[in-house]
């Protein structure tokens, strides 16, 4: 065999349910679970290293792969008590819509 090509089969994404009654309890919003994912969930640019005349672009992959990573994400805060993605959601793998 030369070469083998996959093709098809679903692709890979990681769901937040989010269930409401836990949100009211813990005085949270869907806005607030949305904007502290988006700001965990980042692959950006850490800066450059330099040794002799060599020069090393570093970048800081945050990007979650496991729907662990997820849950363990702080979504704000109930009477002095960090709240968590896992804990106002079930985060699982699956498919997009």
């Amino acid at each position: 065999v030369a070469a083998v090509n996959v093709t098809g089969g679903l692709t890979r994404a990681i769901l937040v349910n989010v269930d409401p009654e836990a949100l009211r309890a813990r005085n949270l919003s869907l806005q607030n679970v949305s904007d502290a994912i988006a700001r965990e969930n980042l692959n950006v640019p850490a800066g450059i290293a330099k040794t002799g005349d060599t020069e090393l672009t570093i970048r800081s992959l945050g990007l979650f792969t496991e729907p662990l990573e997820v849950g363990g994400v702080v979504v704000g805060n109930d009477r002095g008590r960090f709240v968590q993605v896992r804990d106002i959601a079930t985060v699982v793998d699956g498919a997009p819509d």
